[in-house]
């Protein structure tokens, strides 16, 4: 999906268009994950995989996710007892944490 195809879902799934976009690149890690920051060596390259994300505050203490690939929503608060039951989402409850 790119940009605009984004917002789309974003207004149709939340009914607001005044979204943030976001997207980061997927990376492997030819030499070894996770020794970067122990000091060691990696040799980390771009692939044509990713994420995109709509993010806009809603002025609540409520996360509210959908995960386009998946059909799926979440909601849920940003206290570990809130944890989602669904793994993709557990991700997002992370980052907000």
């Amino acid at each position: 999906m790119n940009k605009e195809q984004i917002i789309e879902v974003f207004k149709e799934k939340f009914g607001d268009t005044n979204a943030e976009v976001y997207f980061s690149p997927g990376r492997v890690n030819l030499i070894g994950e996770h020794t970067d920051y122990n000091g060691s060596f990696v040799f980390p390259g771009a692939i044509d995989k990713g994420i995109i994300a709509a993010i806009k505050l809603n002025g609540t203490n409520k996360i509210r996710a959908f995960a386009v690939d998946l059909n799926e929503s979440s909601e849920f608060g940003f206290e570990e007892e809130n944890l989602p039951k669904e793994s993709w989402a557990k991700y997002v409850f992370g980052v907000c944490r």
